[in-house]
């Protein structure tokens, strides 16, 4: 192609390579000389281009020394660890920023001093202060041998405490039997060992409530029966190993069938009964009553059963024996009541063939009048004799009938028309005892004076009433009786009057810590209102 232009004319030509090894790296050449080229000039120009390379490679290693170590010193710097250099005595001769950031100092207090010269506490996991010769650093400038991962707390003067993980290298140089430094790196684990901790607690707080509580508890599948946990109360009460019972199923130690304990194991996982009574068994055969406290609780994506067993052996015998004598003292109280009816009804009777035989009038007013006492009483332990609780009983259950029957006692009581009116009240029998003699006077009071004479009678004239109405109210009862009777004179006072009859009426309401009021109805009549305390239970 000629030469290129511009290019000065080459009479003469000398070229020269330059080897690395097997490898030409460079080339020299020179030209237009007066003379020949010959193997003295070739081997002048060779050392001289060799001479020229060696100093461009020197120059070029220098430079490329210095980009690695400026290299080398941002990643140091820039690095997310904490990295400390010591020299063979434990001086600090270089630290990251990193590293002064966690431990909360700076360059001029750190580099250069001891590593024992520190202004920051390291401790523990437990909270005891790290000794000199258990530093990493230490161990392995001693030993020569690295550290790896050691946990360790630093207290920094601003009261911080950072969890750092310690790992050290040794810096050996040939020749040197001992470290000639050691490269420290850190890491933060502040949020991990933070969280550790809180772990820590909780488990810490679960084996104080659950592991290491007096009451018996497992924690067992509920769709499995599988026991999931148990604690040292457990395994005491029922004999068997730790390890024996994580390997067994609810139904080994409770008596009931499986299906069936599978649907109380579901009532307790869907809240809908937390208390059972079961029967269990321990490993030495007994069985033992139990009262169960049960409920769910989440637990790694699954619902687990907790459970605290209480032994109420004791309690159910007990519980049984009581309900024995219960039994025998309710059949006693009911054969009593049975017997006093029947003998009341024997004196009944006896007082009507008396009454019958007597040829005195006054005779045979008075023992009538006892008969129907009698009989008051006679029909409450009646009542009670045929209810279920044997001390007590419904005043609308008893007074409605007694009403009846002491009317049915009087020849003229077809005449007579009663309307009662009595609440729902339970009241004691010796309360009931004395409302029925009560009741039992006034009506008798009615039948022989209000309407024993003849009266003239009319279309428009009423029959002849009474009415008996018992209610409660805001201080107790009230039990209020009525007719239409020619009613008191207009002086009657009920504390003076001294027949029988009124004295037994006064006595009787006294007995049941009541007053007695008369008022005159609107029209023609009597009326009379005994007002009286309710028991705490009857209110």
């Amino acid at each position: 192609k000629g030469y290129p232009e511009g290019h000065v004319h080459l009479s003469r030509f000398m070229i020269v390579p330059v080897m690395n090894g097997d490898r030409i790296v460079a080339v020299a050449a020179v030209a237009n000389r007066t003379c020949p080229y010959g193997d003295a000039d070739v081997a002048q120009l060779s050392l001289f281009i060799h001479s020229v390379w060696r100093s461009i490679e020197a120059r070029t290693s220098q430079d490329e020394r210095l980009r690695l170590q400026n290299r080398f010193e941002t990643v140091l710097e820039t690095a997310a660890a904490g990295i400390i250099l010591l020299d063979w005595n434990g001086r600090i001769v270089h630290s990251n920023r990193s590293a002064l950031e966690l431990f909360g100092t700076d360059w001029e207090n750190m580099v250069g001093r001891h590593v024992s010269e520190r202004d920051w506490t390291v401790i523990h996991p437990d909270g005891t202060v790290f000794a000199p010769d258990e530093f990493p650093s230490a161990r392995t400038l001693a030993t020569g041998e690295p550290c790896e991962n050691v946990l360790m707390g630093v207290v920094r003067t601003d009261g911080e405490t950072r969890w750092i993980t310690a790992t050290t290298r040794p810096i050996v140089d040939p020749g040197i039997n001992r470290p000639d430094g050691v490269v420290i790196s850190f890491a933060d684990v502040t949020a991990n060992e933070t969280a550790a901790a809180a772990l820590r607690e909780r488990e810490e707080f679960y084996r104080a409530v659950f592991q290491r509580n007096r009451a018996v508890k497992v924690l067992f599948d509920p769709e499995t029966g599988r026991i999931e946990d148990i604690n040292d109360a457990a395994c005491a009460y029922y004999g068997y190993s730790r390890e024996q019972m994580l390997t067994m199923v609810m139904w080994d130690i409770n008596t009931l069938p499986r299906d069936e304990l599978l649907q109380k194991m579901a009532l307790s996982k869907a809240g809908k009964q937390m208390i059972f009574r079961f029967q269990h068994r321990l490993a030495d055969g007994s069985i033992r009553d139990v009262e169960v406290f049960s409920g769910p609780v989440p637990m790694q994506g699954r619902t687990l059963i907790h459970a605290i067993i209480q032994d109420v052996t004791e309690r159910v015998r007990a519980e049984q024996a009581v309900a024995g004598l219960l039994r025998e003292k309710d059949l006693l109280l009911r054969e009593t009541h049975h017997r006093v009816k029947n003998n009341m009804a024997l004196v009944q009777s006896m007082l009507s063939i008396e009454a019958s035989n007597a040829e005195d009038g006054h005779n045979t007013d008075t023992l009538t009048d006892a008969a129907r006492r009698i009989q008051a009483m006679a029909s409450l332990y009646d009542k009670l004799y045929r209810s279920e609780q044997h001390h007590q009983l419904d005043l609308a259950a008893y007074l409605p009938p007694l009403v009846t029957e002491i009317m049915a006692l009087f020849p003229e009581h077809s005449q007579v028309s009663a309307e009662i009116n009595v609440e729902p009240m339970v009241l004691p029998a010796k309360m009931l005892s004395s409302i029925g003699i009560i009741v039992n006077e006034l009506i008798t009071n009615s039948m022989k004076h209000a309407f024993s004479q003849p009266r003239v009678r009319t279309t428009n004239h009423a029959q002849d009433r009474i009415s008996v109405e018992a209610r409660h109210t805001a201080n107790g009862a009230q039990l209020i009786y009525r007719d239409n009777g020619p009613g008191l004179s207009a002086d009657f006072q009920t504390e003076s009057e001294t027949t029988f009859g009124f004295t037994l009426l006064n006595a009787m309401v006294s007995q049941i810590g009541g007053t007695l009021t008369t008022a005159k109805p609107p029209a023609r009549g009597l009326e009379m209102v005994i007002s009286f305390p309710l028991p705490a239970e009857s209110r």
